[in-house]
């Protein structure tokens, strides 16, 4: 959403829907996890799937600073962020020193051609404190105890992801197209 006087009322919405997903079996909300704010909120819902637990976080976002793309409409999910829009919001927040952010980053490298340049700028307009020399060092330096605290949806090999980091801090710096896609 950018800046929707009516996200109150659409998280709102959104609740009584899980609540009633939850009282029809269907999943859990795990109350202790759930973050609100007049901007943001973050939740997370689980259920059993083939004798595992499967969590989802899901984080909306009143967003204030200019989106990239248009709103997406998926039949499952919705309303959501392009995945351009996504990325340039998680470079700009690689500043938290979130792990997550880090992840976030590195799994659409993988899966997505872009240029790191349009990136960049876009993370700027969000954010105007992105510095590609600072990304650069802190993209370069992730701690892999870091990178091991992320929930994976798989297992990922972390030497790996480590490398390709410092593949995607020099992308960064010198504003090349993505080297991780294709691989």
């Amino acid at each position: 959403m950018d800046s929707d006087p009516r996200y109150a009322d659409h998280v709102q919405r959104l609740f009584a829907l899980l609540k009633e997903a939850e009282r029809g079996g269907r999943l859990l909300i795990d109350q202790e996890r759930l973050r609100r704010s007049q901007w943001h909120t973050q939740l997370w819902v689980s259920r059993e799937d083939r004798g595992e637990r499967v969590d989802l976080k899901i984080d909306l976002v009143n967003d204030t600073a200019p989106r990239v793309g248009a709103v997406e409409s998926d039949p499952v999910l919705g309303r959501s962020d392009t995945w351009q829009n996504i990325l340039a919001n998680k470079v700009a927040a690689v500043f938290r020193y979130e792990p997550k952010d880090v992840a976030d980053i590195w799994i659409i490298a993988r899966n997505r051609g872009f240029a790191w340049g349009e990136v960049i700028s876009d993370a700027l307009r969000k954010e105007g404190g992105t510095d590609p020399v600072a990304l650069h060092g802190i993209l370069r330096t992730v701690p892999r105890e870091e990178l091991a605290r992320v929930a994976w949806a798989s297992p990922v090999d972390l030497s790996g992801v480590s490398a390709d980091l410092k593949l995607i801090a020099d992308d960064i710096l010198y504003r090349r197209a993505n080297s991780l896609f294709p691989r």
